[in-house]
């Protein structure tokens, strides 16, 4: 895969972002604004890191002008991440507005990512197919093998900085909430058949572990 860098020069390109001095600045400083965030020392799990494995399983979709919104919403999906906050996605969008619209983006394109980042919220299941790509493609570390699950959850726990009890009866609680939610955790063929099964399977120990 490319680097980020190139990535990111790259959907700029095809979207049709003028090349000129002015544009090519404002491409290389909005990528300098998003790595700084998701680099930033109190990012331990929505770091560059979630960024990159976003972006490798964007690349096993067929590309399409579609697919690229999809990818410009994943690069700004977690741009504000406050474990605190319940308007992370909300607060993540007007960042990327602004950002999209300083690279001369037209106002549909916005609302589209606005509307996939929102997706991301995770409380309601998309109606678009891309909407489920992009909440599929977060939800796929839950799908990840157990240890690397394990690993993941740890990083979590550091950003939210909260004991072990409060974290993971909250994350039990979260879990069952969701599981009774929808029939799959995966809203999509591809990654119900890639992760659903393993995914189950963490959900389910952390459960039976934590549960009162």
């Amino acid at each position: 895969m490319r680097t980020t860098k190139q990535r990111w020069v790259v959907l700029c390109q095809r979207l049709g972002i003028k090349d000129s001095q002015a544009t090519n600045t404002a491409i290389n400083d909005t990528y300098d604004k998003l790595i700084a965030v998701y680099t930033a020392p109190d990012r331990h799990y929505h770091d560059l890191g979630h960024i990159s494995d976003g972006l490798e399983k964007i690349d096993e979709i067929p590309h399409s002008p579609e697919r690229d919104i999809l990818e410009m919403a994943w690069w700004w999906h977690d741009f504000i991440y406050n474990p605190a906050s319940s308007t992370n996605e909300k607060d993540s969008w007007t960042e990327a507005d602004k950002a999209l619209t300083g690279l001369g983006l037209n106002i549909a394109f916005r609302v589209r990512v606005g509307q996939l980042i929102f997706n991301t919220t995770h409380d309601h299941i998309p109606n678009t197919i891309w909407g489920q790509r992009i909440v599929d493609i977060d939800l796929s570390s839950l799908g990840a093998p157990p240890k690397v699950f394990d690993e993941n959850a740890v990083k979590i726990q550091r950003e939210f900085n909260i004991p072990d009890e409060i974290f993971f009866s909250t994350r039990v609680r979260f879990f069952t909430k969701f599981l009774k939610g929808r029939p799959t955790i995966y809203l999509t063929e591809y990654f119900r058949d890639k992760y659903e099964a393993q995914a189950r399977e963490n959900i389910n120990r952390v459960i039976a572990q934590w549960s009162d």
